[in-house]
């Protein structure tokens, strides 16, 4: 089988189970089909890898609380730690240490965070703009995180921030 065959196969799932699937489909306007198939690939993709990795959730409110204590030393200190401990999540979770793999797990991380995340390709290379609403000193560790893991994939990338957000420019 080619990595794009799909397969037909039956499974018993309780029936409250299955109307609280076809509701969530419905108002994501998909079909239970697909919805499934997106379930799947997440768990497949993050969920089962991702606490092996060292990934953990955390309420924002936490990470707020703990990022505003820091000094500006010590926020740049750990963004920095943070991102170079990275590369063994990133293997871990995608088997390569490059851009994409990193703007995968960064894309999924952000997003499983509830953070709103829209990608454009430019004609001279990528912008990713993350809204993630937990103000100035969270962009700049951001900024500092996300700057490190994607020069350590040996790419450079320009971030500008807002209170709110971060505007990622990758070169091609």
């Amino acid at each position: 089988m080619s990595e794009n065959d799909n397969v037909s196969i039956t499974f018993r799932v309780d029936s409250r189970r299955v109307d609280q699937l076809r509701i969530i489909a419905a108002e994501q306007g998909m079909s239970l089909n697909l919805l499934v198939s997106h379930i799947l690939s997440s768990y497949l993709e993050w969920e089962s890898i991702a606490p092996k990795a060292g990934l953990a959730i955390v309420q924002k409110e936490v990470i707020k609380a703990f990022v505003n204590q820091m000094g500006d030393d010590e926020l740049k200190k750990t963004a920095i730690k943070a991102a170079d401990s990275f590369l063994e999540t990133l293997l871990l979770m995608t088997g390569k240490k490059d851009v994409d793999s990193v703007l995968f797990v960064l894309r999924s991380k952000f997003k499983r965070s509830g953070f709103t995340i829209r990608s454009f390709e430019e004609t001279d290379g990528r912008k990713i703009l993350v809204q993630h609403d937990m103000g100035n000193k969270v962009s700049i560790f951001f900024k500092m995180y996300v700057e490190r893991l994607i020069n350590n994939a040996g790419s450079p990338v320009k971030i500008d921030t807002t209170d709110k957000s971060l505007i990622i420019e990758i070169p091609n």
